[in-house]
């Protein structure tokens, strides 16, 4: 949970400093808020979190930026967490240009939630528009299904 809490505070110090050099420059926010995406198949369940911000960079140039920090998290909901051993995980999108691979394990609560990335990916991410697909392999085992974003 410490964790959890260092990332919440790194977020929040990034969003305030963006926040901060934006009103400096003359930027204008245009958007800023969290999206979520969640999903499922028969032994994991999903959910991406995306915190984000748009701006303007200078008034009047219509140069748009795009920031966001997205966080995964894996739930094995199967028997036997402790035989699942090693797992690797994808998380997609192909017209956002996203993808994150990785090979983890599952905590004392078949959780998997330290898959994050920061970026300018596409402001997509925003407006809900997505679905992201889901890979995980583990224990000569493979599932895939598809994250959809869920309305506030």
């Amino acid at each position: 949970m410490k964790r959890n809490n260092k990332v919440a505070i790194l977020i929040l110090s990034i969003i305030l400093i963006l926040s901060l050099t934006a009103c400096d420059t003359g930027a204008r926010l245009i958007h800023k808020g969290i999206s979520t995406y969640q999903g499922e198949s028969q032994n994991w369940e999903g959910t991406l979190v995306t915190e984000f911000i748009e701006w303007e960079e200078d008034e009047g140039n219509n140069a748009i930026k795009f920031e966001s920090e997205n966080k995964l998290k894996l739930k094995y909901k199967g028997a036997g967490i402790d035989g699942v051993g090693t797992i690797e995980y994808e998380f997609s999108n192909s017209p956002a240009n996203i993808v994150v691979r990785g090979t983890s394990s599952l905590d004392s609560e078949g959780v998997i939630s330290d898959i994050s990335k920061s970026g300018s990916e596409s402001s997509d991410l925003s407006k809900g528009n997505l679905i992201f697909t889901v890979t995980v392999e583990w224990d000569d085992n493979k599932e895939t299904f598809e994250m959809d974003w869920v309305k506030d």
